[in-house]
């Protein structure tokens, strides 16, 4: 009997023991869990310099009292700052907001941007900026542009990566300063600003949503042989240069040229809610862009929006561009023929062309939708 109690009390004691194992290995998993956390959490400092990156929150997007909307760089910056800070990483925008507390993240002034402020990460957005020569954290420079006040050739090895828009940008950062340890990223599309919006397709409606100088003259000068063969053709034109933060839109030499044209409306720049709204009901993009785009917002939403984009090819235009991107010059009066046909084309056969807007569009979420975008910028980060 002293035995058999004896065993009882040897697999008690087992058992209390290998429960005090398991609470023990889930408070060390706990424990592991939360050091994890920490050490993934990053600290990430975007520092702006000059131009349109200034001033810009959140609610700029949508439009506030100071603008009434942002342009694609911008849009990717803020869009970028949102999305790392619901991955939980801390956010501080150096951009010297027109209003504090507008963005789910923290913003500050550029001049209270302090080089030997502990982060991870310190961005550099757009211009190159010698402050950052002794900061800590990894430097990444995120370009926008082919070019702005500072010097790029000289800035490039001051930081760790440099991030480019598009392979075309990368292409001309290698031509032209001989930088070439760069990364290209796509700008992100905002794809929840487009959910639970329902517009239906008007008939035969294009748009154009870049700044006029982009290329709207070659689309005048097409339109009356458009209006020719598709009678029920209609055009939006949205953007301008308030985008940018300037006082005037600088249409006043674009808009009296338009005056004759049935089945216009010139907009010039509109809230983004009214944008999304033209994306979603315009049938097609028609863009003989004469610019050197480097990535192109424009065209990706209206991608995503079942726009389809027939586009010139000229700078990333031909990357960015997964429908109809057109390889001629777009300021040549002669290659018109080129454009009007492929429009023509593309509006002839109405099955075709709704199959076509609702692939390009599963092509642009597949591709620009932040999280797509997020994955990159951590490989960046590594």
């Amino acid at each position: 009997m002293r035995l058999d109690r004896s065993i009882q009390l040897v697999i008690i004691g087992i058992r209390i023991w290998l429960k005090c194992l398991i609470l023990v290995k889930k408070q060390l998993e706990i424990l592991s869990d939360e050091k994890l956390g920490d050490t993934f959490k990053m600290k990430i400092s975007i520092l702006c310099s000059d131009g349109s990156p200034l001033g810009v929150t959140s609610r700029t997007i949508w439009g506030d009292e100071f603008r009434m909307g942002i342009g694609g760089a911008e849009l990717g910056l803020l869009t970028m700052c949102e999305e790392w800070r619901k991955a939980e990483h801390e956010i501080v925008l150096f951009n010297d907001p027109h209003k504090y507390g507008d963005s789910p993240f923290e913003q500050r002034a550029v001049a209270a941007f302090d080089p030997g402020e502990d982060r991870d990460i310190l961005i550099i957005f757009r211009t190159p900026n010698m402050r950052v020569l002794t900061a800590k954290g990894l430097k990444v420079w995120w370009s926008t542009d082919q070019f702005t006040s500072r010097n790029f050739k000289e800035f490039a090895p001051v930081v760790d990566k440099i991030v480019c828009i598009s392979p075309y940008h990368q292409k001309y950062f290698a031509e032209t300063y001989g930088i070439t340890n760069t990364v290209f990223i796509d700008l992100p599309v905002r794809v929840d600003d487009y959910k639970d919006k329902k517009y239906e397709k008007i008939p035969y409606r294009i748009i154009f949503t870049s700044v006029p100088a982009r290329g709207l003259d070659n689309l005048c000068r097409m339109y009356p042989a458009l209006k020719q063969r598709i009678p029920e053709l209609s055009l939006v034109i949205t953007s301008d240069y308030r985008l940018w933060g300037m006082s005037s839109g600088g249409n006043e030499k674009f808009r009296p040229r338009w005056v004759d044209y049935n089945g216009v409306d010139f907009l010039g720049a509109v809230p983004r809610e009214q944008l999304i709204q033209e994306e979603l009901s315009a049938e097609a993009m028609l863009y003989p862009c004469n610019y050197e785009e480097l990535f192109c917002i424009s065209v990706a939403e209206a991608q995503f929006a079942g726009a389809y984009p027939i586009t010139s090819s000229i700078g990333a235009l031909g990357t960015t561009n997964m429908g109809m991107p057109i390889g001629i010059d777009p300021n040549n009066p002669h290659d018109d023929i080129t454009f009007i046909n492929a429009l023509v084309d593309l509006f002839a056969d109405r099955t075709k062309l709704q199959a076509l807007q609702e692939e390009i569009a599963e092509k642009a979420y597949n591709r620009f939708r932040p999280e797509v975008i997020l994955k990159q910028w951590d490989k960046v980060f590594e």
